[in-house]
């Protein structure tokens, strides 16, 4: 598989591009500050695009994907919600504000929680990411808003941090608190990668990870 990533010189993109030539692939870096500043300076037929960008480089991704058929993975987050709404009718695309096979699994346990319940808990998000990141708060916590509700998000960016997710519900006699932890870019990396190997022909339409599970079992 010929993966081009955009923002491949990036701290993801680079991350993942690291990890797909583990896997044994081949990776073309689409970035600013390289030797391909644009996706139409590729000169060779790519199998999927991984985006890692911002969204002016996720629309230019977009547009090459739907010109060329190519499928489209994006975790670009402090993106438009319609974004995709026209893409999807023309190509695959995965979209998810994160990779993280731990993450997705929080995501999948939040979504089975019962609305009954949830009327009984009072819940607060907090969100820690590196001094580079702009967007507050996270695409994670807003992800993790929309299964919860939070009274309030709460957004910490200091030095290198890879990126925590604390969940806070508040109960009456009872408290429960989920947190996630990131060590290492690389698991964004693995589950990135998982995904641009099973998008390949996919039908068109907007996917999320919860998609690739449902659909393995």
């Amino acid at each position: 598989m010929k993966i081009g990533i955009v923002g491949g010189l990036g701290k993801m993109g680079s991350t993942a591009a690291e990890y797909a030539i583990e896997k044994g692939y081949d990776v073309i870096k689409i970035d600013l500050r390289g030797e391909i500043r644009s996706l139409n300076d590729i000169k060779e037929r790519v199998d999927c695009i991984l985006d890692f960008s911002n969204e002016e480089g996720l629309l230019s991704a977009i547009e090459y994907c739907v010109k060329n058929k190519i499928p489209l993975v994006s975790g670009t987050t402090g993106i438009k919600k319609d974004i995709f709404d026209e893409p999807k009718r023309l190509i695959p695309i995965v979209y998810s504000p994160n990779f993280s096979l731990g993450v997705n699994l929080i995501f999948h346990f939040l979504n089975s929680f019962p609305d009954e319940i949830k009327k009984f808990f009072t819940t607060y998000i907090l969100e820690a990411h590196h001094i580079q990141k702009k967007d507050k708060p996270s695409g994670t916590a807003k992800k993790i808003g929309d299964f919860i509700n939070p009274v309030e998000t709460f957004s910490i960016r200091a030095k290198d941090e890879p990126g925590t997710h604390y969940i806070f519900m508040f109960g009456e006699g009872e408290n429960i608190e989920i947190v996630h932890r990131a060590r290492t870019r690389r698991i964004f990396a693995i589950g990135a990668i998982l995904t641009c190997e099973w998008i390949l022909n996919k039908s068109p339409g907007l996917y999320s990870m919860e998609d690739i599970w449902t659909i393995r079992k």
